[in-house]
């Protein structure tokens, strides 16, 4: 079989452009790039609000094009402005109308800045009030203790993106110091040391010591130590916690015997009433009982005339002085003091005396 029917072989079994190997890989590379765009991803809205982030906002929009399979840039502006919202929105529509100044026609064109929807857009929404907010940040900010080199890079490397934005504002230099500053002290002499030319540098140095570190047991050893400083504070609290609690215990114990002295009520002088037995009523005159207790109807005395004690000689007589020796040694209750005080008004309706003898 000669070459020419070799081909004709070929040709019947592959078709006609069977043997054009370009057309073949451009063939099997138009399904992919036709591939049909997914919803798998979601992206939030974005308001223009101050407490919005533009730099992490589309960082979000980025991933889920990837993901969605959003290609092209005019494709892309018009799915971007579908999840703009109020001044957003509003900037979006003026920045792509096609009167527009420096009219938006490129997603994130490297020579195109002017026309591109990616710095323009974190230009408008990351006023100089926000860039100084997040200077600020940067400079104060500290890797924490428990705290990876790794993590506290990435948290640099935001904040530090947020304030250069289209622009390296902040040099190279003063970069590598604001993240030296923020190591933890015990790596930063040791990446300072290498002098590191870069941020990359710096991070890679960084990481490098921090590895080190895992070989030695220095953080064990800090750490117990300082577990044994806390452990002795806290027995040293302990300690006079419990003096506290058995002072005040004594001071309970003693306090309710002296409330209760104080609370118990005087005795009352007892008093010792006479037994009514030997008295007689001036009502009935039946004994066992006084005039007050009668149940006998009352008498009246009124056209009875009184009787009169004449004494031979008229002479004081002091009442007080015979009742505080007739009474002497005896205590009455009020019930009997009342009793004998209508019974002496009794004795002076009956037997009115006279002191002067008349």
């Amino acid at each position: 079989m000669d070459q020419a029917a070799f081909q004709n072989v070929l040709t019947a079994v592959l078709g006609p452009q069977g043997l054009n190997i370009a057309h073949t890989l451009q063939a099997s590379q138009q399904p992919q790039q036709n591939q049909r765009e997914l919803s798998i991803v979601k992206v939030s809205d974005f308001w223009g609000k101050d407490e919005e982030d533009p730099y992490e906002w589309i960082d979000q929009f980025n991933q889920a094009a990837a993901a969605n399979r959003w290609q092209g840039d005019d494709r892309l502006i018009a799915i971007v402005k579908g999840y703009l919202k109020g001044a957003a929105s509003d900037w979006a529509r003026d920045a792509t109308a096609v009167n527009a100044n420096n009219r938006i026609q490129h997603w994130d064109g490297a020579n195109q800045a002017i026309t591109s929807f990616v710095p323009r857009f974190t230009t408008k929404f990351a006023p100089e009030t926000k860039r100084n907010k997040w200077y600020h940040e940067l400079m104060t900010l500290r890797q924490m203790s428990t705290e990876t080199v790794d993590q506290y890079s990435l948290r640099f490397q935001r904040l530090l993106r947020k304030v250069n934005g289209n622009n390296d504002l902040v040099p190279a230099a003063l970069q590598v110091r604001m993240y030296l500053y923020g190591l933890v002290p015990m790596l930063t002499p040791l990446v300072s040391i290498d002098n590191p030319v870069n941020l990359a540098a710096a991070m890679e140095r960084a990481r490098t010591v921090e590895i080190g570190y895992n070989y030695t047991p220095s953080k064990e050893i800090v750490t117990a130590s300082t577990a044994n400083q806390e452990v002795d504070e806290l027995t040293k609290k302990i300690e006079q916690l419990s003096l506290n609690y058995a002072t005040l215990a004594s001071a309970l114990a003693v306090q309710p015997v002296q409330n209760n002295k104080q609370q118990e009520p005087r005795p009352r002088f007892q008093r010792f009433s006479q037994q009514n037995n030997n008295r007689t009523c001036y009502n009935c005159n039946q004994p066992g009982h006084i005039a007050r207790n009668c149940p006998s109807p009352r008498r009246t005395f009124r056209n009875r005339t009184p009787r009169r004690t004449r004494f031979a000689s008229s002479r004081d007589v002091h009442y007080a002085d015979f009742q505080d020796e007739e009474n002497e040694g005896e205590y009455y209750s009020e019930d009997e003091i009342e009793s004998e005080a209508e019974l002496y008004q009794y004795e002076q309706e009956i037997y009115p005396v006279m002191r002067n003898g008349r």
